[in-house]
């Protein structure tokens, strides 16, 4: 079960910080953005790769949903990449994920993550709160955390610690 008062908090992080700031920030076209930029992008789009996956797996997109992808990348490059930076991210991703399907992004993001044990759980309490996002959780996206869990190696136990359960 995804729907935990951890996740709820984290998910409320999630949203507050993925709300369109009023300066509205210039978008950060890759081709002129500092090195340092750009190692974070790298560092971040296993992670943000995972949490659009989750967002689409019910197939019903939600802003909720958008938000928190939002403020977990904001959160993630302590606000380095502006929303045009993280939209065109999200671009990436969805041009990857009907280009090459579902379950070989789900393959490729897992296994960039499970190379690191930390990155892999943040990767898993994240998705759970995108799931959560708009306030509930989907069969298809609870399969989906449960595959994304499994590929990583994540035991149940684990997942359950995660989760706050």
């Amino acid at each position: 079960m995804i729907d935990t008062r951890l996740m709820h908090r984290l998910r409320d992080q999630l949203l507050e910080r993925g709300a369109p700031s009023v300066a509205g920030g210039s978008p950060a076209a890759p081709a002129s953005a500092a090195p340092y930029e750009l190692a974070s992008l790298a560092r971040i789009a296993p992670l943000a790769e995972l949490l659009f996956l989750m967002l689409t797996a019910d197939a019903d997109v939600d802003e909720r949903e958008v938000l928190a992808v939002r403020g977990a990348v904001r959160t993630l490059t302590e606000g380095l990449l502006s929303a045009a930076s993280v939209d065109g991210l999200v671009e990436g991703f969805a041009a990857a994920l009907e280009r090459e399907g579902l379950e070989a992004r789900i393959g490729d993001v897992t296994a960039r993550l499970a190379a690191d044990r930390e990155d892999a759980e943040v990767g898993l309490m994240l998705a759970a709160a995108v799931a959560l996002a708009d306030g509930r959780v989907d069969d298809r996206e609870r399969e989906l955390f449960d595959e994304v869990a499994s590929q990583l190696g994540v035991s149940q136990r684990r997942v359950d610690e995660l989760l706050g359960r």
